[in-house]
């Protein structure tokens, strides 16, 4: 078996999770300048997207690449070209112009993706969004292809790729008058205060350490879903070839990544004495539940993948605008927040735009709050510049650190931050998760290149629930030769049962400690609860080489 077999799965999420080249790696080898000819240098250029501006808020047209200094990693790096990315007025495709030489021809469409997180955003604010995107249809349309993606149930397309202004515009007018924000996390914070309201300090401590423990849970769980769909979904368009640039509009309400900073313990209660079983436990357990270093790995990984990230943030224009008061979030106060003591204040979300932030500052992208500044920033993302960069090594899948100053004076400068591959160590796990589930529904993905086989033993129905147990046998005969030397080997199995109408449900689970030198067959049991005809999937990995294969079944009972 080839390696590059053997390595299938680790392929599948270069090209799904991780495209191919992330920030257009391109390695060539030269000769070394010595007297061994035969010797040779491997040598990798590297394009990093950037917004450049003079100190008139204008993009100069004589940039060189000593207008620049480059450092990744701690090191200095040699700039070799500066180039222009931008879309004419009458042309539907972009293009890309060196300095200093003609046009190029025009290459493929830019993909421009508008994503509709519904699941965490309000209703008012999440129509109003929509509706103020309605006058720069065409020029959407003119920056390249635009695909429209929403959550709301599960994260699927609604329209394109496309550059058919009438159909966008007919989109948007539909989703402005119809579309629903589900506030899952709002939700849970509200129902939260009302609990809260209702127990007594000296009374009921256990029951609030439990309403607290339950809501942050809840939230942690809903925010970890919501984060790796989006990450798995942006992660499966495969790059145009010599494009550096991807555009992404994340419309929502934001979000709060620390249920710490919400979930307080009342101060004068801890004072009294009153809280002295809370102070222990359940702080450290509220800040092990902070999403914020998950959000940041995300952030990285998309600066990587060529993602420029322009969040719309609809929660401030709600306020403004709207001032729908069920749900009101004050991003730009920030104060003590007691939940005790504020039961009956609007406040739920204390910073909805720190995860946007994070997104904004690794791609080089920003923070939209004000509707009248949309054609602003399309023009920003739309006339960027790529600065290419050499390095002396091969191209390799490590993520690394970006930062681009200015040398010429006056001039400002708001670049991607993180090149490479842009995998993240969660990546494995949701692309696990996102072709089991895509299995389970029958959509052809591919199964691998290790053998895997799957059958159900029905348990009995009870209150409309099964307990069933799937037996799963995988053949690592396929990857023999790769895993022979290994003292002790790990296959992990990801589980996802797909039901109408709910999201799926997914588990991980281990063999460790395998003796793949004296075996090749090895077997496992998954217990899982599922209702009538709901179909299932089982993904089987060796994660040392990234070899996969996988399994659907179905419950059989209708």
């Amino acid at each position: 078996m080839s390696s590059s077999c053997c390595h299938l799965f680790r392929d599948m999420l270069l090209r799904r999770v991780v495209p191919m080249v992330c920030a257009a790696l391109i390695g060539f080898p030269i000769p070394n300048s010595g007297q061994n000819f035969g010797t040779r240098i491997n040598v990798t250029a590297i394009e990093v997207s950037a917004t450049v501006r003079d100190a008139h808020g204008n993009l100069p047209g004589d940039l060189k690449p000593g207008d620049f200094e480059l450092i990744e990693d701690g090191k200095r790096q040699r700039i070799i070209g500066v180039a222009y990315s931008h879309v004419a007025p009458s042309l539907t495709t972009g293009t890309k112009e060196s300095i200093g030489t003609a046009p190029s021809k025009p290459q493929l469409p830019r993909q421009v993706v508008i994503y509709l997180q519904q699941s965490l955003s309000t209703t008012e604010g999440l129509r109003l969004a929509i509706k103020s995107l309605l006058p720069y249809v065409d020029r959407l349309v003119a920056m390249g292809e635009v695909e429209v993606v929403t959550d709301d149930p599960l994260t699927h397309s609604l329209l394109g790729p496309t550059q058919d202004a009438a159909a966008l515009r007919s989109l948007f007018e539909t989703l402005g008058n119809e579309a629903r924000g589900r506030e899952e996390l709002i939700r849970i914070r509200q129902e939260f205060m009302i609990g809260d309201r209702n127990t007594s300090d000296i009374d009921d401590r256990l029951t609030r350490r439990s309403l607290l423990r339950k809501a942050a849970r809840q939230e942690w769980t809903i925010l970890r879903a919501e984060q790796d769909a989006m990450f798995a979904w942006l992660s499966r368009y495969a790059r145009h070839a010599g494009d550096s640039m991807r555009t992404l509009m994340f419309v929502t309400d934001g979000f709060d990544l620390a249920p710490a900073v919400f979930y307080s313990v009342d101060r004068g209660d801890i004072r009294r004495g009153l809280h002295a079983d809370l102070r222990a436990d359940l702080p450290a357990e509220l800040r092990a539940l902070d999403g914020s270093s998950h959000q940041n790995e995300i952030a990285q990984a998309l600066a990587a993948q060529g993602w420029t990230v322009l969040s719309y943030a609809t929660s401030p224009i709600e306020n403004r605008v709207t001032h729908f008061a069920a749900a009101t979030h004050e991003p730009l106060v920030p104060h003590s927040f007691n939940v005790r003591e504020n039961v009956g204040h609007t406040i739920i979300n204390k910073d909805p735009l720190e995860p946007l932030k994070l997104l904004a500052d690794a791609t080089g992208g920003s923070v939209l709050t004000d509707p009248s500044e949309i054609g602003t920033r399309l023009d920003a993302l739309d006339h960027r510049v790529v600065i290419t960069y050499q390095v002396d090594r091969p191209s390799d899948d490590k993520l690394r650190r970006v930062e681009i100053r200015a040398v010429r004076a006056g001039l400002t400068i708001n670049a991607q931050q993180w090149v490479g591959t842009g995998s993240t160590l969660a990546a494995t796990p949701v692309m696990a998760e996102l072709l089991a589930a895509e299995l389970a529904r029958g959509e052809g993905v591919d199964r691998g290149e290790l053998p895997v086989t799957c059958s159900i033993k029905l348990g009995f129905l009870t209150k409309g629930v099964r307990t069933s147990e799937i037996e799963v046998r995988v053949n690592v005969a396929p990857i023999e030769g790769e895993i022979m030397s290994l003292e002790s080997g790990t296959l992990r199995f990801t589980v996802a049962v797909v039901a109408p109408h709910e999201k799926p449900f997914t588990s991980t689970n281990r063999l460790d400690q395998l003796g793949f030198s004296s075996k090749q067959g090895f077997a496992t049991t998954i217990t899982v609860r599922h209702r009538d005809g709901a179909k299932m999937a089982v993904i089987a990995e060796e994660p040392s080489t990234g070899a996969w294969g996988g399994c659907a079944i179905e419950s059989l009972v209708h």
